[in-house]
This record gives structure tokens, C-alpha cells and sequence, in this order.
């Protein structure tokens, strides 16, 4: 998408003379390698010409979209499904019942946990999810 605002924009503002027209492709790879790079060599394109700032507004939008896809990448999972009080009281009467044999079995009841429960609601599985992995 961004290729193709890149793309547009150089087409909007492309100021060559009518001696060579530049295809939409020629448009589209001088776009593409803005978004790549800042390199300044215009050879490969003789039919398009440019205003200065076209091609720093092609490069901050490279740069937004880098930072876009490293924020999308790395941030952290929100968490979706927490226990409910329901679920909270479930597994407190599970507890009650067998909870004698599982030392561990209160660690179930943080509130950062997720439950999936059997059809019978005779056990479940408590989870968390940490950075995306459960």
C-alpha cells in the first residue's frame, strides 16, 4: 500500500517533459526504491522529475511503516479472556473437592489466567499467555 501512495504521489507531482513518458512501472520502482533508500541517483529514470520534498515524504512514510511493523511485532499481548467470576468460583469448588492433592491447584486462581473447561465441568485447564505464547 505504501508502494502505491509512493507511487501515487510521484505521479501527481512528476514534472518531466513530455519527451519520454514514464510508465506506471517506472513510477511504481522510483517509489519502491525511495521507500528503500535515500540514495539520489536519478539515471535510471529519466522520465520522471521530482520536487526535493517528494522524495523525503516517501522516506518518512518508509519510516512509518517500519516503525508500524516493529511496534506490530513486538508489543505485547493484551489480555483477552480472564478469568471471570464465574470461572473464579468453578474453580474454587474444584478446589474444595480435590484440592488436597494439588499443591499448586490455588496458583490457578490469578487473575491473569484463562480457563477452558471439559463439557462436564468436572476439570479445566488454567492458562496464561505470555508475549503471545500460552
Amino acid at each position: 500500500v505504501t508502494s502505491l501512495v509512493a507511487t501515487a504521489l510521484v505521479t501527481v507531482t512528476n514534472t518531466a517533459h513530455d519527451d519520454y513518458r514514464s510508465t506506471f512501472l517506472d513510477r511504481w520502482r522510483y517509489g519502491a526504491l525511495r521507500l528503500v533508500s535515500v540514495a539520489a541517483d536519478d539515471s535510471r529514470f529519466p522520465g520522471i522529475t521530482t520536487p526535493g520534498w517528494v522524495d523525503v515524504v516517501i522516506n518518512i512514510l518508509s519510516t512509518l511503516l517500519l516503525i508500524a511493523v516493529v511496534y506490530a511485532a513486538f508489543r505485547s499481548r493484551r489480555a483477552v479472556d480472564a478469568l471471570t467470576p464465574e470461572d473464579e468460583a468453578k474453580l474454587r469448588a474444584l478446589l474444595d473437592k480435590h484440592g488436597d492433592r494439588d499443591s499448586l491447584g490455588y496458583f490457578a486462581l490469578r487473575r491473569e489466567k484463562s480457563a477452558v473447561w471439559s463439557p462436564t465441568g468436572k476439570a479445566a485447564v488454567v492458562y496464561r499467555v505470555v508475549g503471545g505464547v500460552s
